[in-house]
């Protein structure tokens, strides 16, 4: 049972609570969600089994326990969970385990999803991130220092161009972010996680189809990761010519001072407003996965992950 489920780690003398979530995924592949206007509490059945996720922070893991230790719960079943360290082959240990009775808890909470009437909010010890309520895109993100001081807010959005060319290019349409309609439709706020569950569609009436889309937002405490997903109810190439997307985020002059690095513009140039010559002859068109901003505002690295199946089809291009 999820409810006498507790994480621990050793730290030499003894064991401690480790914050911790179950995520439920119900039949149809997406999460179980406790909150919100769609909150789907009883597609989960309460247990650990099946696609469930187990959620932790690697920092979290203690060391290898000796055998005598004692777990602080009288428990029924449980287990130790190694971690590997990938490029340097460290290791940590957590241990598993379902108790009798209440478990004992951490106190520790990283991530908190708050909603202030019309905006909701992502608050962690290194970002705040929103979006209007109602719209699928974000406009807010002010990056947290050591200090806790939250900066200002560094984007005025997240901004989607689409065009979609039809009908031997007889239809022609651009439509952006402010045509998706949806919104988070409900969430899950755990001490190392919230989830998001975002559903977008576009109707494009002049050629009667409908690009449906539902995504499930990630937020940790130092990252988020925000999937696009596009659904085509049809066969797409019985109507469609080329479906293309630019999609960015759009800094604001609050970020001006920063530098800009990528793949293949390695040597960085700085924001400021105006084009010089050095960001004019940057490589626009060589891929690239990932672009980084870093200054005394803080430092941001933005990644784009491709489906293994695209990798070779789809290059990813700046727009800058």
């Amino acid at each position: 049972l999820l409810e006498r489920l507790a994480l621990f780690a050793y730290d030499g003398s003894g064991f401690k609570p480790v914050p911790f979530q179950v995520d439920e995924r119900g039949r149809d592949g997406y999460f179980v969600y406790l909150e919100g206007p769609k909150a789907d509490p009883k597609k989960g059945n309460g247990r650990y089994d099946g696609p469930d996720e187990l959620v932790f922070m690697a920092k979290d893991a203690g060391g290898l326990a000796p055998e005598a230790a004692a777990l602080p719960c009288e428990w029924t079943r449980g287990g130790a969970l190694e971690l590997v360290d990938p490029v340097k082959g460290g290791k940590g240990w957590v241990y598993l385990a379902e108790c009798r009775e209440d478990p004992p808890r951490s106190s520790v909470d990283y991530v908190t999803h708050e909603f202030d009437g019309s905006r909701d909010w992502v608050k962690t010890e290194r970002y705040h991130f929103s979006e209007q309520r109602g719209a699928t895109f974000f406009d807010r993100l002010a990056l947290r220092g050591a200090s806790g001081k939250v900066g200002e807010n560094l984007i005025d959005r997240l901004k989607g161009r689409t065009k979609i060319t039809a009908i031997g290019g007889r239809i022609s349409l651009t439509p952006d972010e402010t045509a998706a309609l949806g919104g988070i439709q409900a969430w899950i706020d755990g001490p190392v996680r919230v989830v998001h569950r975002m559903q977008g569609y576009v109707k494009l009436a002049a050629v009667k189809i409908e690009l449906g889309g539902a995504s499930e937002n990630l937020f940790y405490s130092n990252h988020f990761v925000t999937p696009i997903l596009v659904d085509l109810p049809f066969d797409a190439g019985s109507l469609l010519n080329s479906f293309a997307i630019r999609y960015t985020i759009d800094w604001l002059e609050n970020f001006e001072g920063t530098k800009y690095y990528d793949p293949v513009n390695s040597r960085g140039v700085v924001l400021d407003g105006k084009m010089s010559e050095e960001e004019k002859n940057m490589d626009y068109k060589s891929h690239r996965d990932w672009y980084a901003l870093a200054g005394p505002q803080g430092n941001l690295v933005v990644r784009m992950v491709l489906p293994e199946r695209w990798r070779k089809e789809i290059p990813i291009r700046m727009y800058y």
